[in-house]
């Protein structure tokens, strides 16, 4: 129970400072590793079994998340809180490890981010047709922006950028602006141009932790 409550405390700082800023200040993951490492000394023989069966699969975890990060997919602070619950999650097992578990969950969950920012979208666009004046584009593309990109909003402006220009007059957006690195800064007001929102990433993964750990807290 221990490491579970360690995990979901650090998660839950991280998401505090994810959900403000977009930033997550290095120390917060301190007593994570310090505490699933002690966790890991005091009980060596749990800590070998479990290395025993999971070692590859946790392996492979590092090697996608490393990925990730140098790739620019995934920011420092997610790559962190992986690599922590790499250390401090063991319980509760099914199939596979449960940082790995975790690691899928929430991908899946920001995944299902997509279809409700099209509704929203969507919906802003009926209200609000000029948000697509002017734009060269064919149905597809403009289809694909409504999943990806979305009309300025304060909220959504920290770490965003801007995803469209103008070519002689003619809008255009620029799709790949979505898997742009993260912009530390914050867009100024750009009432009507759409962005590429960023989302905070840590809270998906402290959902799915919640998620993973539902069997162990409430046993059947």
């Amino acid at each position: 129970m221990l490491e579970q409550l360690l995990a979901a405390t650090v998660l839950l700082i991280a998401s505090a400072y994810d959900l403000r800023s977009r930033e997550v200040p290095d120390w917060v993951w301190i007593p994570g590793v310090v505490g699933g490492a002690a966790l890991r000394i005091l009980d060596p023989r749990r800590t070998l079994s479990y290395l025993e069966v999971a070692w590859p699969i946790i392996l492979v975890l590092i090697i996608m998340i490393l990925a990730e990060w140098l790739l620019s997919v995934s920011g420092e602070a997610d790559l962190l809180a992986y690599l922590t619950l790499a250390l401090i999650s063991t319980e509760p097992y099914f199939l596979l490890p449960p940082p790995f578990l975790v690691y899928l969950i929430s991908k899946l969950l920001m995944v299902m981010v997509l279809p409700l920012q099209f509704l929203v979208n969507l919906v802003r666009v009926l209200h609000h047709p000029e948000l697509l004046r002017g734009f060269d584009e064919p149905p597809y593309r403009k289809i694909i922006a409504l999943f990806l990109l979305s009309p300025y909003s304060r909220h959504l402006a920290v770490g965003a950028r801007v995803a469209e220009i103008n070519e002689e007059g003619r809008r255009r957006f620029v799709l790949s602006a979505a898997l742009s690195p993260l912009d530390n800064s914050e867009i100024d007001d750009c009432e009507g141009v759409w962005i590429a929102p960023t989302y905070p990433f840590i809270p998906f993964i402290l959902a799915a932790h919640v998620i993973v750990q539902l069997p162990f807290l409430w046993p059947p």
